[in-house]
């Protein structure tokens, strides 16, 4: 049990620390190509979210409630690593692929919770997958709003999934693929 808790941490901890997730108001951000939208989501509150692509990094970019807030982003700085995130996903990694989602979760809560504050009337979910399956996916008993297919320049197919309001649990969430 010691040996989990222990995977758990030090997983929690690179993400954290590796800048998996970031929540920041745009302004300047070293970049490392040229962004691209990719995809945009009826966020429910009236507005879109928008997701965009800048290299291996996703940035949703979220509505505000009140329409005056502009700039509330949310970044995964890393989740366009195909190979990575394709073995994370099959679950050949030192964590299980429900594990590693579970411990994503975690960081998405503060990240919900940072945007909420800073002006957002909802509390999206967003991220990419390299299975299908994602089309399957519920987080505490709530189904994925939209999956959207892409397909980048380099031939990989990717799943754009997106919640337009999924308030996370700050301890537990419960995953699955029904």
């Amino acid at each position: 049990m010691n040996r989990i808790r222990g995977k758990w941490k030090l997983l929690l901890f690179l993400l954290i620390l590796g800048g998996a997730f970031l929540v920041t108001r745009q302004g300047a951000d070293s970049t490392q190509g040229k962004d691209e939208l990719i995809a945009t989501f009826d966020n429910g509150i009236g507005g879109v979210d928008t997701m965009v692509r800048n290299g291996k990094a996703l940035t949703l970019e979220v509505g505000s409630k009140s329409g005056e807030v502009e700039g509330l982003e949310w970044k995964d700085k890393s989740a366009f690593n195909y190979d990575t995130k394709k073995e994370l996903e099959e679950g050949k990694g030192i964590v299980s692929a429900e594990e590693g989602f579970q411990m994503k979760l975690v960081v998405a809560y503060h990240m919900q919770q940072s945007i909420y504050s800073a002006g957002a009337a909802h509390y999206p979910l967003a991220n990419v997958s390299t299975q299908a399956n994602i089309k399957k996916l519920k987080i505490n008993g709530q189904a994925v709003d939209e999956v959207k297919e892409y397909v980048d320049a380099d031939g990989h197919t990717w799943y754009l999934w997106y919640f337009k309001n999924l308030k996370l649990n700050e301890d537990e969430n419960v995953v699955s693929f029904e």
